[in-house]
């Protein structure tokens, strides 16, 4: 995985975090008001802990079904975790108190660098506004055509970059113009955007 981080991200290093899955609700990713995720909160709350965390899946906040095509799926039938959610920016304000790590998925970012599903916009003040200062690891969950994922991250960072920056008052964000899926979509090629304050590396 390789992340993003927005602040500092040593208050988590210690902290646990937690994803809901299907093994315990019908929905992959859980809702943030999802029983599952609301008796998390009501463990954290009650016993103060600082080493039991939340992760977030933002494609709980995807807002428009993927219909671009998965391989392995019926093109006439859409899988269920390929249908929005629509979690509200109002939910993750709330719980990000109890919040550790963000699982930053994705489906398709484009050439102009907008996200197609995801309202990374929103999230990221919702992040910054909140005091957030953990990581968010990349997750790319759209088509699997070689080389395409390692060129949808290199996008989504691209694009995180350029939101954090917007919010911190800096200069407009100067990003790689977009190339071609393939082998040499992983030469660099132009400049790149200047490191985020406190940005990290990967992880895992």
């Amino acid at each position: 995985m390789v992340a993003l981080t927005i602040g500092n991200p040593r208050r988590t290093a210690m902290s646990m975090s937690v994803r809901t899955d299907a093994r315990c609700s019908s929905v992959d990713p859980t809702p943030i008001k999802h029983p599952v995720t609301q008796n998390y909160i009501q463990f954290i709350e009650r016993t103060g802990t600082e080493h039991f965390k939340l992760m977030i899946d933002t494609g709980i906040f995807q807002t428009v079904p993927v219909d671009d095509g998965h391989p392995g799926f019926d093109p006439d039938e859409r899988p269920p975790f390929l249908e929005p959610l629509k979690v509200p920016m109002a939910d993750l304000a709330e719980a990000l108190p109890q919040v550790g790590f963000i699982q930053a998925k994705f489906f398709e970012i484009d050439e102009t660098l907008t996200d197609l599903h995801i309202p990374w916009a929103d999230i990221v003040r919702t992040l910054r506004d909140g005091g957030y200062t953990g990581w968010l690891s990349s997750e790319y969950e759209g088509r699997r055509e070689p080389y395409r994922g390692r060129e949808q991250v290199r996008r989504q960072h691209a694009l995180l970059r350029s939101l954090v920056l917007d919010l911190q008052g800096a200069q407009p964000t100067v990003v790689p113009s977009p190339r071609p899926f393939g082998p040499k979509s992983m030469i660099p090629n132009g400049p790149v955007s200047p490191p985020v304050p406190g940005a990290g590396p990967g992880c895992g």
